[in-house]
């Protein structure tokens, strides 16, 4: 029996629906990055072979996993790159999204899954924000509103083709529903400029990251990126212009992702201890 572990959101999505498609029989899991290595080292004995997406353990979790089962890694994030050649398999490419990285391994292994690949070039689109096609954005209000596992049976219970009438309806009203807060959002944006002289715009929201970060690159031009923290969620999001690189400021502080899409995590406790104090009710 196979496990697939994936990170919970569309891209994580779309290389569970494929590997469901191909495998027929598998376990399916999604998780963050809190939860990867609790959720691994809780599950993996269970299983003869795992596979991991979206998502990375840490090295001790990876090497523990792989000395124990047959386990293959299916990621695009740069800082998956180090693991390359250590550990059991690790399928990389960091030019493609997950999903897109995982049609082409299975397909690699003869699976009959050419019927998912609009739903695919769709997930990419979305999820290194190249944004071509309109109906990749729509993709993702709709997660947003129906939630991961309800996506995962529209998009698993036949190839993707489009929306239906009652689908489109709700992914207007989550649009406009978008539009509101990123109205909000903006009028909390506080412009700064970073020790090597970059100029960014830092601002707290719980949702919508990419879309905000990329409302605020083009309406403050003179911005070279964007910190979005998540206070829920303890994560700050970084968004950035193509002519700039925001990896190395989430690898600093202990996180990944894209040259133009990244994050890390965040002592929200010492944020809300700041704020405690300029108030004057810490203790």
């Amino acid at each position: 029996m196979t496990l697939h572990i994936s990170h919970n959101d569309l891209d994580g999505i779309g290389c569970t629906i494929l590997t469901k498609a191909a495998l027929g029989s598998v376990d399916i899991i999604h998780t963050n990055h809190n939860n990867i290595d609790q959720v691994v080292m809780d599950n993996y004995e269970n299983y003869q072979r795992v596979i991991i997406s979206d998502i990375v353990p840490s090295a001790n979790v990876l090497a523990i996993v792989c000395a124990e089962t047959q386990c293959t890694v299916v990621d695009h994030h740069a800082t998956t790159q180090q693991y390359v050649g250590d550990f059991h398999e690790i399928v990389y490419d960091n030019t493609v999204s997950a999903t897109k990285l995982m049609f082409q391994w299975l397909l690699a292994q003869g699976h009959n899954i050419e019927q998912y690949e609009y739903m695919v070039e769709l997930i990419n689109d979305y999820d290194l924000w190249i944004l071509k096609h309109d109906e990749s954005l729509k993709m993702n209000f709709l997660l947003n509103v129906v939630g991961i596992n309800r996506m995962f049976d529209l998009l698993a219970s036949k190839a993707f083709q489009g929306f239906s009438s009652t689908e489109e309806d709700i992914i207007q009203t989550e649009e406009e529903r978008m539009e509101s807060y990123l109205q909000s959002a903006m009028d909390t944006v506080q412009i700064a400029t970073d020790p090597d002289g970059y100029t960014f715009a830092l601002l707290f929201a719980e949702r919508y990251s990419s879309e905000i970060g990329n409302r605020v690159l083009v309406e403050t031009p003179s911005c070279n990126y964007v910190v979005i923290i998540n206070m829920a969620k303890g994560r700050a999001s970084l968004r950035s212009t193509s002519e700039m690189s925001i990896l190395h400021i989430a690898k600093r502080n202990g996180g990944g992702g894209h040259p133009q899409a990244a994050g890390f995590p965040v002592d929200t406790t010492s944020i809300q201890n700041a704020i405690l104090q300029t108030i004057g009710l810490n203790t």
